[in-house]
């Protein structure tokens, strides 16, 4: 017998999902819940991504902590995903976290299964755990949280994976963006210290919003920097913004400066937090990561 988990209670998909929406410009907040119950890969125009480029951001999605301890608690090897995301995306990442085969099955082809096959279900959406109750399946309801928790950064949770760090390269090659830097919140110095240069840009979001490994050039110098492209969930901003952490010390402001960013890396997609704790400890290791991914010219 299998126990099986809607994917959506382990990895952080939507999130991923949402952001490829955003880039596309086809949500805002009137269709953010209904865009939120779409597949990941999907022939209509709701999410429209390369299968080259799903493959690479999927390999960034990480384990949520709920789910990270609804499989460990069962202490069961003998369960399965119930997904409708394409077998190779869902592969990419399942095998980031299992050495063992795992199964996957769409939800309308559980129910076609004999629930003498099936131990239990565990899904986020309400509807459908009715269903497999009516079709005799044992079944558990568990809300999908709207926020993530990195309270997971003990060693025993499988958090930081790159072991193949070309992984994480930009599919399409280098982007760079290029602008002046003005003043921004302040946020990044007086809450999250990590102060960041907000850069003023005419160049067209092409990318995914999340968080990038960049290398920056500024009055000739080169750093390493870890730029976030997004509308920053955690703080709701209204605009979209381009906020990079410099690698290094300054002694004086850096507004009215231009910089160059060469945008490497896909680290993650942004994403809410429950608590501000949580969002600086994921920007701490989105920093140790672009440290380690970026090199400088000699």
């Amino acid at each position: 017998m299998t126990t099986y988990f809607d994917i959506d209670l382990i990895f952080e998909i939507r999130y991923l999902q949402l952001n490829i929406a955003r880039k596309e410009r086809f949500i805002d907040s009137s269709t953010l819940q209904y865009l939120y119950y779409k597949p990941f890969i999907s022939d209509s125009t709701y999410i429209s991504l390369s299968p080259i480029l799903a493959k690479s951001l999927s390999r960034t999605i990480k384990f949520k902590l709920e789910g990270y301890y609804l499989i460990n608690s069962l202490g069961n090897d003998n369960f399965g995903f119930l997904s409708e995301i394409e077998n190779e995306y869902y592969s990419v990442f399942a095998s980031e976290y299992f050495t063992q085969s795992i199964s996957q099955i769409t939800h309308n082809g559980l129910l076609n299964k004999q629930p003498s096959e099936i131990r239990k279900v565990y899904s986020s959406q309400e509807e459908y755990v009715k269903k497999c109750i009516d079709n005799g399946i044992e079944a558990e309801y568990i809300p999908l949280s709207g926020q993530l928790s990195f309270e997971y950064l003990q060693e025993n949770i499988p958090w930081d994976t790159y072991s193949d760090i070309d992984s994480l390269k930009l599919v399409n090659g280098e982007v760079k963006i290029t602008g002046q830097i003005v003043t921004g919140f302040g946020r990044g110095s007086s809450q999250l210290g990590f102060p960041t240069a907000n850069i003023q840009t005419n160049e067209k979001l092409e990318l995914v919003p999340g968080v990038y490994a960049t290398r920056v050039k500024m009055e000739g110098n080169y750093y390493k920097g870890a730029i976030s492209i997004g509308w920053c969930p955690y703080y709701e901003n209204r605009e979209l913004s381009y906020e990079v952490y410099i690698l290094g010390k300054f002694s004086s402001t850096l507004v009215g400066k231009i910089i160059e960013c060469e945008i490497l890396y896909y680290i993650r997609c942004e994403s809410n937090f429950r608590k501000l704790d949580d969002l600086i400890k994921a920007i701490s290791l989105d920093v140790s990561l672009t440290d380690r991914l970026i090199t400088l010219p000699n």
